[in-house]
């Protein structure tokens, strides 16, 4: 089947921004645990992101 996470799309963009430019890694173990977002170049930093429940109108608009 298809893994689909929610996230709050404001921390993500947050998240994102605060890493800055470049190549970003995502990581997630499945759909309840927190993902991390890490910057290669600047190791022992990351960001935390907490999944969201999918409701049925919002399966389809923004999962990641």
């Amino acid at each position: 089947g298809r893994l689909q996470v929610g996230v709050d799309r404001e921390f993500l963009l947050q998240a994102l921004t605060t890493r800055g430019a470049g190549q970003l890694v995502l990581e997630f173990d499945g759909p309840i645990t927190p993902l991390a977002i890490r910057d290669p170049l600047r190791p022992g930093t990351f960001s935390l992101l907490v999944p969201t429940r999918l409701t049925c109108g919002q399966a389809g608009r923004s999962p990641l």
